[in-house]
């Protein structure tokens, strides 16, 4: 295991979910249902399972599909997001 990759994705991770909607979601859930257990419970197997789809799909596009063209097509999905949300009218 190479522990490197282990901790530096552990810390993308955390600070690039802080603050995010799942967050807010398990804020209000706590919140409202007064049960953290159950919350937690819920809120772990549900992040668990998006993640574990996410690395199974980057780990089958990473064998299937040349590394250039998955930054290409990375690029242009992360410049038009952008353009998107810029070009977005207010309200």
């Amino acid at each position: 295991m190479d522990l490197k990759t282990l901790i530096g994705t552990c810390i993308a991770i955390f600070f690039a979910e802080m603050g995010d909607k799942t967050q807010l979601a398990v804020f209000g859930a706590a919140a409202a249902t007064r049960r953290p257990l159950e919350v937690f419970l819920g809120a772990t197997i549900g992040l668990s399972l998006v993640t574990l789809l996410a690395v199974v799909v980057g780990y089958l596009a990473g064998h299937l599909v040349p590394a250039r063209w998955l930054r290409i097509v990375g690029g242009v999905l992360f410049v038009g997001i952008g353009f998107s949300l810029l070009l977005r009218p207010n309200g």
